[in-house]
Formats: C-alpha cells, structure tokens, sequence
C-alpha cells in the first residue's frame, strides 16, 4: 500500500502512498506523497513506517466520516 521511491530531481527518498478509492473525494488526493528527507535505506524505513501508520490512521477517520454521510444519507431518504 505505501513505499518509497526516488524522484529525478532528488538525491532524498519519498514516501507515496495511494488513497483508497472510496475515501478520495473526502480526501482531496488520490495518493500522499511526501520527501523522507534523507537517502539513508535504514532512516527512510523507519520514516516511512510512521508516515504510513499515520495515514492508515486517516484513512479509517475518512472511512468513519462516510459512513455518518451514508447513514445520514440513507436516515433521509426513508425519513
């Protein structure tokens, strides 16, 4: 789901990691990318991980949020 890649124009490695596709509206994105700041294979590990972490965490905030939307959604049409 995330990895790290290197850019041309960069000697720093960058995290990527692509949005699932039913959270993209809400997320604006369809994948988070960001510059690990270092070249280093072991430190971009260990900075991948809590980038990874992190937005594993965001995408079951975005998941709860629309499932409220749904419920709401649904609490509307049959209401």
């Amino acid at each position: 789901m995330s990895h790290s890649h290197r850019r041309p124009t960069s000697s720093n490695l960058w995290f990527r990691m692509d949005v699932p596709r039913d959270v993209r509206e809400l997320a604006g994105v369809t994948s988070w990318q960001k510059s690990l700041e270092t070249a280093d294979p072991a430190i971009a590990d260990v900075r991948r991980a809590s980038y990874s972490a992190h937005y594993k965490a965001e995408v079951i905030r975005l998941r709860a949020i629309l499932k409220e939307q749904i419920a709401r959604n649904a609490d509307q049409l049959v209401g």
